[in-house]
Parts: structure tokens; C-alpha cells; sequence
């Protein structure tokens, strides 16, 4: 995706790296929270908004992309 100019130029290792540590902190928090289901939907959301800063553009979402996220504005 870097190659076909959609996604940022960042450093591809530490970029998963950070993305890991952010999932597996929500998974965590989800895990222990009171309303597991609220959470999730809060940390859903805000990883999306975090990983669209990814996006070369806001407007460039991949086909693939789930259709409720399309549109999203940074």
C-alpha cells in the first residue's frame, strides 16, 4: 500500500509495532472493563481513527474497508 502511494511513508516495522501494542493494550482494557461490549465499540472506533492517520489522504479508503467507515474525516 506505501508503494501504491495510499498509505504513508513510515518505517513498516515499527509501525506494526506500535499498531500491536495499541491492540493488544484495547484487548486488555475490553477484557477488564465493566461493559465489554461499550468498550469495544469506543476502542473500535478510535483504533479506526488512529489507523486512518495512516491514509495518505482522508478521503482514500481501500474498497475492502468496512462500508460504515467510509467517509470518515479525520
Amino acid at each position: 500500500m506505501m508503494e501504491e502511494g495510499v498509505i504513508r511513508n513510515v518505517d513498516a516495522p515499527a509501525t506494526s509495532r506500535l499498531i500491536n501494542g495499541a491492540l493488544l493494550s484495547a484487548a486488555r482494557w475490553i477484557a477488564h472493563a465493566e461493559d465489554p461490549e461499550a468498550t469495544s465499540r469506543i476502542a473500535v472506533e478510535s483504533f479506526v481513527v488512529l489507523v486512518l492517520g495512516l491514509l495518505r489522504t482522508s478521503s482514500t479508503m481501500p474498497p475492502e474497508a468496512d462500508p460504515h467507515l467510509r467517509g470518515t474525516v479525520l
